[in-house]
């Protein structure tokens, strides 16, 4: 009936409310409002084929705690048959701190992949500059010749057209 029956102290932790006030809560007291609808449906489909299993397996899955924090969780839900009544455990990890974690890991990554990238661009650029950086040096070096060469005596044009030839 979704009704839950008993909490351990972990559960209580995990949702804020005392241990021995969550028993008669209904479960979907701990699923955010755009879960609510489908729930019903998913419990009877459980009661139908009951087997031990991870719920949501394609989804995120998200809970409301008491002062309606939500939260990432897991839940595997396993069925327990008591006086020929069918029970379900579920068993509930809060994920937040994992989530937070795995998000701080992801930018870390992305600066380290952008470090890595300024890095590669600085070593390029510094390669490119040395390529361009000695045949410059031997044009510039090639035109003082030709001016100290025309400087001193103007009438060698032929050596001075050579440099220019080569620059």
């Amino acid at each position: 009936a979704g009704m839950i029956r008993f909490a351990n102290q972990q559960a209580a932790l995990i949702f804020g409310y005392e241990r021995a006030g969550m028993a008669g809560l209904h479960v979907d007291t701990l699923l955010p409002d755009q879960l609510r609808d489908r729930h019903a449906a998913h419990r009877r489909d459980f009661v139908a084929h009951p087997q031990a299993r991870p719920m949501g397996r394609a989804m995120e899955l998200r809970a409301v705690t008491r002062d309606q924090r939500e939260i990432c969780v897991e839940v595997s839900l396993n069925p327990l048959h008591l006086d020929n009544q069918l029970h379900i455990v579920a068993s509930v990890a809060d994920l937040t701190e994992r989530k937070r974690i795995e998000r701080e890991l992801a930018q870390e990554r992305e600066g380290l992949a952008h470090l890595s990238r300024v890095t590669m661009l600085g070593e390029l650029s510094g390669s490119i500059a040395h390529e361009l950086n000695q045949p410059l040096a031997a044009i510039l070096c090639n035109a003082q010749a030709a001016l100290r060469i025309l400087q001193r005596d103007p009438s060698h044009v032929g050596e001075v057209q050579e440099i220019l030839s080569d620059i």
